[in-house]
């Protein structure tokens, strides 16, 4: 049986906080960081956000222009 990964505090602090600056993508911080599944990500910024509604989408996806 595979045993799971885990990320510890700092790394999710570290990924997330760079997701909220909004200069990249949650894809393409994820695979910077090379994380396997980019919802994982998407879902810790999320629950960690300070701000209301970022989960909506609208913020993480940013659309490059």
């Amino acid at each position: 049986m595979r045993k799971r990964k885990t990320y510890s505090t700092g790394f999710k602090t570290k990924t997330v906080l760079e997701a909220l600056q909004e200069r990249e993508t949650i894809q393409e911080i994820a695979r910077k960081y090379e994380l396997l599944n980019f919802s994982l990500l998407a879902t810790w910024v999320e629950h960690e956000s300070p701000h209301p509604g970022l989960g909506d989408g609208h913020h993480l996806y940013p659309v490059r222009g």
